[in-house]
């Protein structure tokens, strides 16, 4: 596509909403589970509301069959679903882009834990009420508190079943009526097992009494809380406090593993309890993680989102001090952490667990140990580790050829070295392994250098047994000695590793600041953005500017963007949010999309497109890379804005000044032209005509410059509207024309500067003659309004094309029917002489033909005396 071309797809779409629409209320009403009457209840309150004649539409409602679903279904408008194609197979969603566009007040949308088939805007259909509440539209919806993503682990353990439909609490958090439908267990399992439909459902073992007793419970729980937090709030902003949280602020810290999960709904219902806000931390250690760890760290990260934490992302060698360090940068009081599972392999050759270190040092914070009871055969890798290093097969096999090819120098040497000799060729071997072997692998190799050199070179030799005490102490240090240096040695490459991470993003922060502050344009910029984040992140990058509202490629595009990608881009830009790959919103897009945000502006999208994924860590260098270009993109424009402005000034300038010296210039000779017909009398009349003509246009233009340079000042005086629509006629000089007039007798007496509102409105008597046929007639209205007296002129010409009657009050501006002569200033100058007065102007097409321009003057006050 062509540098600068706007796409196809988006020309016309409203981008940028001049006044964007408060959000919509959002009521959810709540249950312990399905069957209890919440989308009966639900249905009730919509009838109620749409019998006051408030729009309601049906958006997504599964009525399983039940008659009484849809008897009150009866009447209401739905929307079709959308049917999507997965697998081969139809699939009907909600047509979330139908309602945008009907956008009615209220909309219905039933469980709202649903997930949405795959190639739907969003995966959840809780995003897509969120989007509707966005535009400003109303939704009531429907909720299970098994669904809240808060209580799946314990709804989990206490039923023995996953639940994978959930919904973040932060969008309950974010409803402004929670409605609790509310029903007995044994009522509510009677009237299950009544309906077949339902039942056929719920899985064995899943709908109990006391099961359902428990989550009665939770439910009441969860409505308190909210209720009771509501009661703060409404009270505090009462004294204008606002909500008050307490002193306490938690810390979850979070890792690639799968229990960080229950970390993390373990944490959101703390700080719930407490009224703490809390902070999720991710701390990452030197070494490579899998993509699928990857993957698993982005979830977690995302999951902690939606439940409400702040997410910190942050490098380092120790995670235990990198915890500590975050957790007194924040204020936290307590921290949440992973019971360590380590076997004696794990305590031997891995690393030490940091929770003894955090007890030891943490102060006066708190520590919480979560057991992962629910997580069997989980990997005993701490939670708080995000890229600890993995064990490569490679390094072993690099390990066993070190120890073989040592120990058979090592053989060659003994007899006329010594075993002593040998020991410190182990010792050299194991320090130089340590430099390029992962940690792990250099232990083993310690070790086994050990038994080795004891077994083949110690006396007695090839038997695992020491004869010399001073040898036993020479294992022992050698032992030790090796340990400690693989373990520091380890340390220095962990920590040079996490500063290499840390300096290359720095780094490249400095490059792209650099390179924006050294380009000569907008383009060049672009550019080297581009290429910086090709090269850092090994992939392709595409920006797409706004221009006046649409998207447009910026210079030479790198890629092409299908329809699909332009339309997530379109989304990207309308609600300031990254979409596409590695986000929850159309993320089976090819490329991840940023927008770039400076203030309350968005000035265009960030395209990248990668084959490898991207880290959590590389998304926010992603994001600060896309703050800088449009911290630039915006000054570039506020720089060419004001250049612009400028260039405009001195332009008027200039031109106020030719028309003042242009009027000076003329008037001068046409005065002795004048004096001079006066005693002429070939062709007086022809040559009078022509020297008023002139005389009028130099007026024309002198009158424009005072009234822009504020010379003109208003002489007001009292008088009759009739009397001033008369004396413009006697202006305008209309030669004959049949002028009429309607003046009812009760309008008000007008306090103004009479000969100048004479002259606006021969102004307008001129342009209609000018317009109309050469004998027809001019009509000539005074209306009275409230506090106002309205002037209008009528005829019966042409009128206006399309839009015209919107600049016909613009300097300099002819019509499209205007016949030769004529600067296109009168209706300017009338303009700007009843702006003088504070009044207003305006003008439209006349039924039957013709067309219509008023002007209005306001009354003053001051005349109405009062009765005797």
């Amino acid at each position: 596509m062509e540098a600068g071309k706007p796409y196809p797809s988006l020309q016309g779409s409203p981008l940028v909403e001049k006044h964007p629409k408060p959000r919509g209320r959002l009521r959810v009403f709540f249950g312990m589970y399905s069957g209890v009457g919440k989308t009966y209840a639900m249905l009730q309150a919509v009838r109620q509301i749409a019998a006051t004649g408030v729009e309601v539409v049906v958006g997504s409602l599964d009525t399983r069959g039940r008659r009484d679903i849809e008897g009150l279904l009866a009447g209401l408008a739905v929307v079709p679903s959308r049917l999507i194609v997965h697998q081969k197979q139809a699939m009907p969603e909600m047509d979330l882009d139908a309602l945008l566009l009907w956008h009615p007040s209220l909309v219905i949308v039933d469980d709202l834990a649903h997930s949405n088939t795959q190639g739907s805007r969003h995966p959840k259909r809780y995003q897509d009420v969120w989007e509707l509440l966005e535009a400003g539209i109303d939704v009531f919806t429907t909720l299970n508190v098994l669904n809240l993503e808060s209580r799946a682990d314990l709804v989990s353990e206490m039923m023995g079943v996953s639940i994978s439909e959930r919904v973040p609490d932060s969008i309950l958090d974010a409803a402004d009526e929670i409605t609790l439908i509310d029903l007995t267990p044994a009522g509510l399992l009677l009237r299950l097992f009544n309906e077949p439909s339902e039942v056929g459902k719920t899985r064995e073992g899943e709908v109990s009494e006391a099961n359902l007793s428990a989550l009665r419970e939770m439910a009441l729980r969860v409505v308190a809380e909210h209720v009771d937090r509501n009661l703060r709030e409404s009270s505090n902003s009462g004294r204008g406090l606002g909500a008050q949280r307490s002193a306490e602020r938690l810390l979850v810290a979070v890792g690639e593993g799968p229990f960080s999960e229950k970390l993390l709904r373990y944490t959101r219902r703390l700080a719930a309890t407490m009224k703490a806000s809390w902070v999720a931390v991710n701390i990452e250690t030197p070494g490579h993680s899998t993509r699928c760890e990857m993957t698993q760290l982005t979830r977690n990260l995302s999951l902690a989102r939606k439940l409400g934490a702040d997410v910190i992302s942050t490098s380092g060698v120790d995670v235990s001090t990198a915890l500590l360090r975050v957790a007194r940068e924040e204020h936290v009081t307590q921290i949440v952490l992973g019971k360590p599972l380590q076997n004696w392999w794990s305590r031997w050759f891995g690393k030490p667990s940091p929770v003894d270190k955090l007890i030891r040092e943490s102060g006066p914070i708190g520590i919480h140990l979560i057991h992962p009871q629910a997580m069997p055969r989980v990997r005993t890798k701490l939670a708080v580790s995000a890229g600890s290093a993995n064990w490569d097969w490679k390094d072993p096999l690099r390990a066993t050829g070190i120890v073989v090819g040592v120990t058979l120098f090592g053989l060659l040497i003994h007899d006329f070295a010594g075993y002593w000799s040998v020991a410190l060729v182990y010792l050299l071997a194991i320090v130089v392994a340590s430099t390029r072997l992962e940690r792990r692998s250099a232990l083993l190799l310690a070790l086994v250098s050990a038994v080795l050199w004891d077994v083949l070179f110690i006396p007695p030799r090839f038997a695992f047994s020491i004869a010399q005490f001073s040898d036993v102490v020479m294992f022992v240090v050698f032992l030790v000695v090796t340990q400690i240096v693989v373990q520091i040695t380890g340390r220095l490459r962990e920590r040079e590793h996490a500063e290499r991470l840390g300096e290359e993003r720095a780094s490249a922060l400095y490059r792209v600041t650099r390179e924006l502050a050294g380009a000569s344009d907008r383009a060049a910029a672009i550019e080297r953005v581009m290429l910086e984040v090709e090269r850092r992140f090994n992939a392709q990058a595409t920006v797409l500017l706004n221009v006046k509202g649409e998207l447009c490629t910026a210079g030479a595009a790198n890629f092409c963007l299908t329809p699909k990608e332009e339309e997530v881009a379109a989304w990207a830009f309308q609600h300031r949010q990254p979409a596409g790959r590695f986000t929850d919103t159309l993320e089976d897009a090819e490329a991840f999309h940023l927008p770039l945000l400076s203030g309350q502006q968005t000035e265009g999208v960030l395209v990248v497109r990668t084959d490898q994924g991207l880290s959590f860590a590389q998304q926010e260098l992603l994001q600060a890379i896309a703050a800088q270009l449009a911290v630039y993109l915006e000054k570039e424009r506020a720089l060419l804005g004001a250049q612009s402005a400028k260039v405009a000034e001195q332009s008027d300038r200039l031109r106020k000044t030719l028309l003042d010296s242009v009027s000076h210039e003329l008037k001068t000779p046409l005065a002795v032209l004048s004096g001079a017909l006066e005693q002429v009398d070939l062709n007086r009349g022809e040559m009078q005509a022509a020297v008023r003509r002139l005389t009028r246009t130099v007026n024309l233009l002198l009158k424009s410059t005072r009234l822009e340079e504020g010379q003109l000042q208003l002489q007001k005086e009292w008088c009759e509207p009739d009397e001033i629509a008369r004396e413009a006629v006697q202006i305008t000089e209309l030669e004959g024309r049949s002028v009429s007039y309607d003046f009812g007798g009760n309008l008000p007496s007008l306090l103004c500067d009479v000969p100048l509102l004479a002259q606006a409105l021969s102004f307008m008597i001129a342009n209609a003659a000018q317009h109309s046929d050469p004998h027809g007639l001019v009509e000539i209205r005074g209306i009275g309004e409230i506090g106002a007296v309205t002037f209008e002129v009528l005829d019966r010409g042409r009128g206006f094309l399309e839009g015209e009657e919107h600049r016909i009050f613009d300097k300099f501006y002819r019509g499209a029917f205007n016949s030769p002569g004529g600067l296109g200033l009168g209706l300017s100058i009338t303009r700007q002489l009843v702006e003088a007065h504070g009044g207003g102007f305006g003008a439209r097409n006349r039924e039957g033909g013709g067309a219509i321009v008023w002007i209005r003057i306001p009354v003053d006050d001051r005349l109405n005396l009062p009765d005797l």
